[in-house]
């Protein structure tokens, strides 16, 4: 079977790739085409065609992701669909070969992904790096407080300050995403109905928000479920206002459902009590480091670390990603060269996928090394564990 890999074109591949993404998510064709014309950026998608024939699709999505505290350049991958009668014959793998060598050619650091199986991925040098819950709260169990701020309807001219209000908190969420036009559309207008939003002022600006779409259940007369695309709070008295007024929709809602990234949220520690809580492991989301010393100097580290850690790190797919890397510290700042000659009883030794969950911050070095995936001294893994701690980590928006 001959694979080639192309950017398809919309006037001539369109339907071909609304088909393959209708059988690989069992989606309505209108859906698909509406999320491929006016969703998506179509420059980001890919194909493969096996002997002529499109065979394969993959969309890629420019964003950014927060960790260590900075924004690092990532490229998101959706979309990956294969023929039924073409699965299993390694085009999913070609797909994304041909993806990540196209990334590591562009200088992209890094890229994220949600999985339908994680298998494929991993065989692409992809790992676990986080998890993404959906949090549940009866609505009646949220506290209704005096003296908070009151909230009011979001309209058009709100974006950009509600766009700060997310910023402000974005950075210290180990794998939040750095939120570009697609991401913000996806909050705005849901794929299962039309939001409304709700935003509350305070002295910096939108110090919360919410973004709702009421569920209505059809065995019971009225009641409903309110489904938020998005809430968030950049202060302690925005949370408790965002919090008490959805708590004003008690008298016929049931549940408020909203995607919490990890299982912590920066609104439920003001939850009055936490019992009532209960979390859903939704999915887990996979990061790829595509050009690895550059990933690694970009990512944020403690302000006054000063240490130096070479890792010797293995990559089956990207070659230029293997060998030995000196990570070096000083006063927070990073830099990542090819390691000098000579004794390598220091080294930190890992494969490329076990380093990625290290970096999100998912899993830590001396676990990795617990379980056998990481090899080296303990007093160097000791060192990349306060560089890269385990933290938890929070990826708000599925893509």
């Amino acid at each position: 079977m001959n694979l080639t890999y192309e950017c398809p074109s919309k006037e001539h591949d369109l339907d071909a790739c609304v088909s393959i993404l209708c059988q690989a998510f069992a989606s309505a064709p209108e859906g698909v085409k509406d999320w491929i014309v006016n969703k998506c950026d179509w420059r980001g998608m890919r194909t493969a065609r096996a002997d002529g024939r499109t065979a394969a699709t993959l969309l890629l999505l420019p964003m950014g992701q927060y960790f260590g505290g900075s924004p690092v350049p990532m490229v998101g991958v959706a979309g990956v669909g294969v023929l039924p009668d073409l699965r299993g014959r390694g085009v999913g793998n070609y797909i994304m070969a041909q993806a990540l060598r196209e990334m590591r050619r562009d200088g992209v650091p890094i890229s994220s992904l949600y999985p339908a199986t994680v298998y494929l991925y991993q065989r692409s040098g992809y790992e676990r790096a986080g998890s993404h819950f959906e949090h549940r709260i009866p609505v009646t169990r949220l506290p209704q407080l005096r003296g908070v701020s009151p909230a009011r309807p979001f309209t058009p001219e709100d974006l950009d300050a509600v766009k700060d209000c997310y910023n402000r908190g974005a950075h210290l969420w180990e794998g939040a995403v750095q939120r570009g036009t697609y991401i913000w559309d996806r909050i705005l207008h849901a794929r299962a109905g039309p939001c409304n939003g709700f935003v509350v002022d305070g002295p910096s600006g939108i110090e919360a928000y919410a973004f709702l779409r009421q569920d209505r259940q059809s065995s019971a007369f009225g009641r409903h479920e309110i489904h938020a695309t998005d809430i968030q709070a950049s202060s302690p008295l925005g949370a408790r206002s965002i919090l008490t007024f959805l708590a004003g929709y008690g008298s016929m809602a049931e549940d408020l459902v909203f995607p919490g990234g990890g299982a912590l949220h920066p609104i439920t520690p003001f939850l009055p009590e936490h019992r009532w809580l209960s979390l859903r492991l939704k999915d887990y989301w996979m990061l790829r480091l595509v050009d690895l010393p550059r990933a690694l100097a970009l990512r944020g580290y403690p302000a006054h670390a000063r240490a130096q850690v070479v890792l010797d790190v293995r990559d089956d797919l990207l070659p230029e990603n293997t060998g030995r890397w000196l990570l070096t510290l000083r006063d927070g700042h990073a830099t990542c060269a090819a390691a000098p000659a000579g004794p390598s009883d220091d080294d930190i030794r890992c494969d490329v996928r076990v380093l990625a969950a290290i970096y999100s911050g998912f899993i830590s070095p001396l676990c990795a090394y617990a379980q056998g995936a990481v090899q080296g001294p303990m007093h160097a893994l000791e060192t990349l564990a306060a560089l890269m701690p385990q933290r938890p980590t929070a990826c708000f928006d599925f893509f």
